[in-house]
């Protein structure tokens, strides 16, 4: 199933006060991914805390609390040093890094986004590059050129009357048509009307690697650390990168293993913390996209003598859970805690965050199990503590129950009773003969 919708739904729910139609179109956007028919299964273990019964008959959802799942890798989430330093950057390099001279601005922006990891070799074919260096050999546009190099801030129209002013050459016209779209399709009379100046304004204030890498003129000490930083990025771990950087940008007022210590120094309090905000504040319930799951009747439902429930979303009141509904994200890698969780700012004083961001990428990781899980197809309703009373929610929304193929005949009177009582349906799964699977009687 595509989960790709999963996150950027949530970055909404929490980043604005969607309106009541909002709320309305990001649940049926929901429920329209599993037809509005979700299972869970059950057992009649002596030992069922959860008295699945009981909450049946009274519909009630029974959520648990992370800490109490099966799987100890669930919701256990993990921390990446490396990412954390990722995050530092931006202020590690403005506070620490040394570096002199009219570009220096420019060359800490390359440096951060090369330890970053979102700046790479030149690519010399590049179209940009080659539009770059055009401008940057132009007698009517290399000045301005220059000076975005130096990191100046330039107005669009000020390029742009530039760029215009050397359109007047038919041959200079020739090569930048010829680089920014097809000629063919393109008429010079009617440029500023085209969108190929939109896309022009755009491209020559990117990266400042790609200006770099245009034939810009550099003094040699600014292009002697250009070249030498360029070539860190085939390290693999940022912390060997901030060290060879170390090595030719004067970049010694920091020892990188220090402050990796200091980090973790810091953060180590912060979170055991985070795991208790988890189970303090959250509680999770969890569904099946299928009734007939041979694995799940074995884990779930003590070996197919327990029962099924068919829950129809479409009945659900709660708009608070309906908009807490997702489906299980699966994956190889394990969660980490959220970055957006902290607040670097002061990384003598690193702490949490108080911003949205953090609760929707706490989410992504709440709902984030090992590939192994797949089979389940698993939705999981992320609930607030705050919304329950004692773990529990009252929605009647079951409309079916299904009975394991090795159900017993006093648990199956159990359950004709509850069904007769709520006038619900009501369906016996057996072992096939032929296959590995179940069919209903």
């Amino acid at each position: 199933m595509d989960v790709s919708w999963v996150k950027p739904q949530l970055t909404k729910m929490f980043g604005i006060n969607p309106t009541n139609q909002g709320i309305k179109d990001f649940i049926q956007e929901k429920i329209s991914h599993f037809n509005g028919k979700l299972y869970k299964y059950f057992s009649f273990s002596k030992d069922d805390a959860n008295h699945s019964l009981e909450n049946l008959e009274n519909g009630i959802l029974y959520f648990s609390k992370p800490e109490h799942f099966n799987d100890p890798f669930d919701c256990a989430l993990g921390f990446s040093i490396e990412s954390a330093l990722r995050e530092m950057l931006p202020h590690l390099i403005n506070d620490k890094i040394s570096i002199e001279g009219e570009n220096a601005g420019i060359i800490k922006e390359f440096i951060e986004k090369l330890l970053c990891g979102t700046t790479s070799e030149p690519e010399y074919d590049n179209p940009t590059i080659k539009i770059i260096g055009l401008l940057n050999s132009n007698p009517k546009t290399k000045d301005i050129i220059q000076r975005m190099s130096r990191g100046e801030s330039i107005q669009n129209d000020e390029l742009q009357a530039k760029i215009l002013e050397a359109l007047t050459d038919k041959d200079f016209a020739g090569q930048f048509f010829s680089l920014v779209t097809d000629p063919s399709k393109i008429d010079s009379s009617s440029f500023t009307k085209s969108d190929a100046m939109k896309a022009v304004l755009s491209l020559i204030q990117q990266d400042p690697g790609i200006l770099l890498s245009s034939g810009i003129q550099l003094d040699d000490k600014s292009r002697d650390i250009i070249s030498v930083v360029q070539s860190i990025s085939t390290e693999e771990s940022i912390v060997d990168r901030i060290e060879r950087i170390a090595e030719v940008t004067n970049f010694h007022g920091i020892d990188i293993k220090t402050e990796v210590t200091k980090v973790r120094n810091t953060l180590k309090p912060i979170l055991p913390r985070i795991k208790e905000i988890i189970n303090e504040n959250f509680a999770i319930t969890c569904f099946s996209e299928t009734p007939d799951n041979i694995l799940m009747w074995s884990h779930y439902a003590d070996k197919h003598s327990g029962f099924c429930v068919e829950y129809d979303f479409t009945k659900m009141t709660s708009q608070n859970l309906l908009l807490m509904l997702f489906p299980a994200l699966y994956s190889n890698e394990k969660p980490i805690i959220p970055l957006s969780m902290f607040d670097f700012n002061d990384l003598d004083n690193i702490k949490l965050s108080n911003g949205s961001s953090g609760i929707s990428d706490l989410i992504v990781s709440l709902l984030t199990k090992s590939n192994i899980w797949g089979y389940e197809k698993e939705w999981r309703i992320i609930g607030f503590q705050s919304m329950l009373q004692g773990q529990k929610y009252k929605e009647d929304i079951a409309v079916k129950v299904y009975y394991g193929a090795n159900i017993s005949p006093e648990n199956k009177e159990r359950l004709d009773v509850i069904v007769s009582r709520k006038e619900i349906e009501s369906a016996q799964f057996t072992i096939d003969n032929d296959r590995f699977k179940l069919r209903l009687c």
